[in-house]
């Protein structure tokens, strides 16, 4: 095999998101389930191993709190606040440059698990204050293949919030 898959293995798939596990191997079929629980049989071509490893932060992480919100068709949208203090216990010592990348890393990572959940929907709470931060997440988002990015609420004629939709079938992680 030369790939080092085993049956219990992580691993990626060359053109879609989310991580799998190898129940079978069987020649050059590989039999995984996804993070959900459904099957599927890939070529062993298609397939690479996961290497995972630990990311270290300077900042301290507040545990985040996924909001469900539901919008005008009943149907529950999660949502996340890139507010500073939402997402960070504290706020001394930092820059106005290590927060705002802080937020924007807070944000992909967010990005990244609504891809892994393939929810094709959220609401990013980004404030209505100077506009940096939706600024940031405008051109980011804007370069990103299957991402688009609306304007979700108004308050005193700022938007506060955004839509982002996700088309699966385009869209990659950051």
């Amino acid at each position: 095999m030369g790939k080092n898959i085993e049956v219990g293995s992580r691993v990626s798939l060359l053109r879609e998101p989310g991580t799998y596990t190898v129940c079978n191997i069987e020649n050059s079929t590989i039999f995984v389930t996804d993070e959900s629980g459904f099957d599927f049989k890939f070529s062993i071509n298609e397939v690479v191993v996961r290497n995972e490893f630990n990311v270290k932060d300077d900042l301290p992480v507040k545990d985040e709190k996924v909001k469900l919100k539901t919008n005008n068709t009943g149907n529950k949208l999660q949502e996340i606040d890139l507010h500073f203090d939402k997402i960070s216990p504290t706020d001394k010592g930092y820059s106005a440059h290590d927060k705002l990348t802080f937020q924007i890393k807070t944000f992909k990572n967010f990005f990244n698990e609504m891809l892994k959940k393939r929810q094709t929907r959220f609401v990013v709470v980004h404030g209505a204050g100077q506009g940096k931060l939706k600024e940031e997440l405008t051109l980011l988002v804007r370069g990103k293949a299957g991402v688009s990015m609306h304007d979700n609420n108004y308050s005193n004629g700022k938007v506060g919030s955004s839509l982002i939709e996700i088309q699966i079938s385009k869209a990659s992680e950051f």
